[in-house]
């Protein structure tokens, strides 16, 4: 588990990080890699050896660092370069920016396609003015 718990203390430590617990973190998960480990196994060991140590929950910081990693580490975008550990708003910003945009139809389609359900389930009463905008709404897009 190398020093995952240890990072895992220092962002409980401190409300005023510095990048120590970011670095610790990266370079535990490159380990894991690089030793074929499985990243999300590891960090979940590593979180139960946490919180049966110290009886407390997970640091607020800890779990959005490793939300990050985690979704870096899906994205295939590297963590470190030619000057090191790469700095946790950069690893953010380049997420942001790999984002495929999304595409306005399916935006619609989506939402009609949830509107839909929702009156299907008769869970809420819905007024027929509304079934008759989805239904139109609906069977344009589908067609599209």
């Amino acid at each position: 588990m190398f020093n995952m718990v240890e990072a895992i203390m220092q962002y409980g430590a401190s409300d005023k990080l510095t990048g120590d617990a970011w670095k610790t973190l990266v370079e535990n998960v490159q380990k894991t890699v690089a030793d074929g480990g499985v990243v999300v196994e590891v960090l979940k060991n590593a979180e139960a050896e946490f919180k049966e140590r110290t009886k407390k929950p997970l640091p607020s910081a800890w779990r959005s660092a490793k939300s990050v990693v985690l979704r870096a580490y899906e994205k295939g975008i590297n963590l470190t370069d030619e000057q090191g550990v790469v700095g946790k708003t950069a690893v953010e910003k380049m997420l942001k920016e790999s984002k495929e945009p999304a595409n306005s139809a399916d935006k619609v389609r989506a939402c009609m396609e949830r509107v839909a359900a929702l009156i299907e389930s008769e869970e809420r009463p819905v007024s027929s003015a509304l079934v008759c905008i989805v239904n139109e709404y609906t069977a344009r897009w589908t067609h599209a």
